[in-house]
């Protein structure tokens, strides 16, 4: 079999082996493959049609390249931007560990189709169409204090993880930082503190949350304790 057969012919074999995903994230409330919910039977089918996958990263670009082990001329590659992550109590080389797990996950789902429920949608509830409208007008207003919320919480926006992430003050210290390059402690004390609309909260607990996943990926489902925000950094924040 040439190298694309192979790859098919893995794809078939996992499915019908019915892979369970282990991970949770549970502030979406779904489910996710992590490495060894698929790993260990990936190597073994591998293995077994003679061909290989070796993963690779740059500062820029996370890489998988699978290889026909009996034309190893025969090559396919796969390629995600790479990511970065800053974990508050975590060493630089942690936080380097971490994302190279995530895009090795991905990169592997991607290559040889192994399908999970989208994080997106666990998000969305298409039987509340009130919540729905309320995240509509939730997202046309500006920035303001939370007494201009109009009831509105941060329950009611609607956003994805990508936009939390992006999202940033207009006014202060910190404008024009993606909510991704804030503190644990900054983030945290915007959405739990802080005077901040609601899309500002939802945010900043979306980007939160998702630290806290992936400090719990790293160390096997344990907290790792957090520093409070010091008062003076707290006093920088635009509210």
């Amino acid at each position: 079999m040439n190298l694309f057969e192979k790859i098919q012919a893995i794809r078939v074999e996992l499915r019908e082996q019915n892979l369970k995903p282990t991970g949770k994230n549970e502030f979406a409330k779904y489910s996710y493959f992590e490495l060894d919910d698929f790993l260990p039977q990936l190597n073994r089918l591998m293995k077994e049609h003679k061909m290989t996958a070796i993963a690779s990263f740059t500062s820029e670009v996370a890489t998988l390249t699978a290889i026909n082990i009996e034309a190893p001329e025969e090559r396919f590659v796969i390629t995600s931007p790479f990511s970065s992550a800053s974990l508050k109590g975590c060493h630089e080389v942690q936080c380097v560990g971490a994302v190279e797990t995530y895009q090795r996950r991905y990169l592997y789902q991607a290559l040889f189709d192994i399908g999970e429920k989208d994080g997106l949608d666990a998000t969305f509830n298409p039987l509340e169409p009130k919540a729905q409208q309320s995240r509509v007008n939730a997202q046309s207003q500006p920035n303001k204090p939370q007494n201009a919320n109009n009831g509105v919480t941060s329950d009611d926006v609607q956003m994805t993880l990508e936009e939390a992430r992006q999202f940033c003050f207009t006014t202060g210290k910190y404008a024009n930082v993606p909510f991704n390059k804030l503190s644990e402690p900054n983030l945290k004390w915007i959405f739990s503190e802080s005077k901040c609309n609601a899309k500002t909260k939802k945010a900043a607990k979306l980007v939160y949350d998702s630290i806290q996943e992936m400090k719990k990926s790293m160390s096997g489902g344990s907290q790792l304790e957090m520093t409070p925000l010091p008062k003076e950094e707290a006093d920088e924040l635009p509210f």
